[in-house]
Parts: structure tokens; sequence; C-alpha cells
């Protein structure tokens, strides 16, 4: 039983991808620790978890692996503890739907408190940043609680009958006798437990490393805000353009369109006569590419004042190419 429940639990995830927060797992492990006992339900989830940690459709990562695997337990234990209380048989309140409803809404609440504050600890150096993210700028939380305070009344009461006659409750809390297969599970949630507690030290030394190396990255790099005005009505934003720091107006062309650019060396700058197949021609002999800067000052563009390689850009920087037709006196030169 236990091994079917990690199999729809990791089939339904997969299924269920595409909608965020909204998953069968949570359920299965609940019905785990209600159904099979306490340590059934926490190796259902931790199982549950290992496996598709690794395989997760979103990207693997070792902390929320570990971090979610600690979570499910809230399910377990609410599963155990809903099984354990003493209901008169008239009532049948172990499988009332309101039962179910806050048993699903307080441990998704336990779980989302928990595992958040542990991933603002782990990724932002503050729990309080992590519950802030709980529901920030998506209210991811909400629609976790929610769709558990559904799906637990809606799913787990129809098939409680069904479970009790496949396990029957007092057998399933001694569990006298495991089968071959949840005797496999043991083992393989164990020993994925140990590999992530081994690999963890080596993933945060890995991730300290990483951002050292991104905040030297910054250092040497800076962000800058692009326009290109192709003149016949195309106007393109390339905002966030990464540099190294130093950059020239020309390098940042060559890097935003690399060999569609063609240029004059001339020994008081370069000349740049096409961008991206647009240029100088019989047809436009009178319209050349000149590049601007934004002024935040006065508010407008204001031309170039150097040739395009001469000009060393500034992070945050909003410069523009455009390409002006000097044939009409009328027309004010801009991007």
């Amino acid at each position: 039983m236990a091994s079917l429940l990690v199999a729809v639990s990791l089939g339904t995830n997969y299924a269920l991808s595409g909608v965020p927060n909204v998953k069968l797992m949570d359920l299965c492990v609940f019905l785990a620790g209600k159904h099979l006992g306490l340590l059934y339900g926490a190796l259902v989830g931790a199982f549950s978890w290992a496996f598709y940690g690794v395989l997760n459709p979103y990207g693997a990562s070792l902390v929320t692996t570990v971090v979610a695997i600690v979570g499910q337990i809230s399910y377990a234990i609410a599963g155990w503890a809903l099984g354990n209380l003493n209901f008169s048989s008239e009532s049948r309140g172990e499988r009332n739907p309101a039962w179910h409803a806050a048993a699903g809404f307080f441990s998704t609440l336990l779980y989302d408190l928990f595992t958040n504050s542990a991933f603002g600890v782990f990724f932002y150096g503050s729990a309080v940043a992590g519950l802030l993210a709980m529901n920030f700028p998506l209210p991811m939380g909400v629609i976790h609680e929610a769709s558990n305070f559904v799906l637990f009344p809606l799913v787990a009461v129809p098939i409680e009958s069904k479970m009790n006659d496949l396990v029957g409750r007092r057998v399933a809390k001694k569990t006298p006798n495991l089968p071959r297969l949840d005797k496999l599970l043991v083992v393989m949630a164990s020993l994925s437990l140990l590999l992530n507690g081994f690999l963890l030290p080596n993933y945060l030394s890995l991730r300290e490393e990483n951002d050292r190396l991104t905040a030297m990255l910054k250092e040497n790099t800076i962000q800058v805000n692009v326009l290109v005005n192709f003149g016949n009505g195309t106007r393109t934003w390339y905002n966030a353009t990464v540099l190294p720091s130093g950059s020239s107006m020309y390098n940042t062309t060559t890097k935003l369109f690399g060999t569609r650019v063609a240029a004059t060396f001339t020994p008081y700058g370069v000349m740049v006569n096409e961008i991206a197949g647009v240029g100088t021609s019989p047809d436009h002999p009178n319209s050349y590419w000149m590049w601007f800067k934004w002024d935040q000052i006065s508010g407008t563009w204001t031309m170039g004042d150097t040739a395009a390689d001469q000009h060393a850009l500034s992070p945050g920087e909003v410069v523009a190419w455009a390409f002006v037709d000097f044939s009409n006196p009328n027309v004010v030169p801009g991007p």
C-alpha cells in the first residue's frame, strides 16, 4: 500500500507539474499516515520527494529536497492524528469532510510556514524574507492551502473505505510483518536521506563559491539599455544588456548584432554603416546611423558627441541607435 501511494504521488505530481502548488502528494502522505501509521506516512513523503526532487521538472535542488522531505511530516502527523481520534461509530467522524478539510488546511499551513522559513534562511539569509515570498508577488501559499482544503475532503473521503478494506486500521497500526516492497521502500528512503545528508555540505560549499563568482562577475560587468530605431517604423529595445566594464557603444552593437554590423574605421573613430541589413543604400542615400544617449535631467535624447567606439558606457546608461534621414530638414534627428 505504501508503495502504491508513492507511485500515485509521483505520477500525479508529474501530471500536474504545470499547475503550481496543486498536487496530490500531500494527500498521499496524509493517507499513509492515517491508515499505515506515522512511520509509513513519513517514509511515503520522504521517498516521494527524494525521487521527485532529483527529477524535478523545475530543476533539482538539494536544499529544496531536504527541506520538503522534512516538511512532508506535517501531513503524516495530520493523518496519524485524525486516524487516532476517538469517534463514535455512529458519527463516522473520521471520514467527515469537515475534519479532512481542516486537516488539509492546517497541515499545509504548517508545511508552508516551515519550508518558506527554511528557504528564506538558505537562499536569502532571513526567515522573514522567505515568509514574505510565500505570498508575494504571487499568492502561492494561499493557492497551496486552498487546494488542499478542497482536495483532502473531495478525494480522500471517497476512497477511505477502500483503504480500510485493503489495510485494516488495527493491522496497519501494529505492522507485524512488513511486505517486501515496503521493506525495499524503507531501505531506499533511508539511503536517499543519508545520501542527501552527505551531499548537503558539498552543495552549500558550491553555492557559496557560486555566490562569490557571481559577485565578482557583477563587479566586472555593467548593464545598459539599448534602443535601436531602424527608421522604418521598427523600434526594438534590448534592456539589461550585460557587458564587460569599460565597453564602448560600438562593443554593445557588435554584442547585440554580431557580424550583422558593418563599419568603417577611421583615424577619428569607427563609423557604423549598417545594422542588421539596414544601412545607407541607393534607396536611402541620405540616411545614416547615429547614436544617442538619454539625458535623465532634461528627459531628452542627445546625439553622441564622440565616435561610437570612443564612448565608454556607464552602468545603467540608456543609449540608442537611429537610422536618421538627413534629406528632410524638418526632421529632428533622434531615436
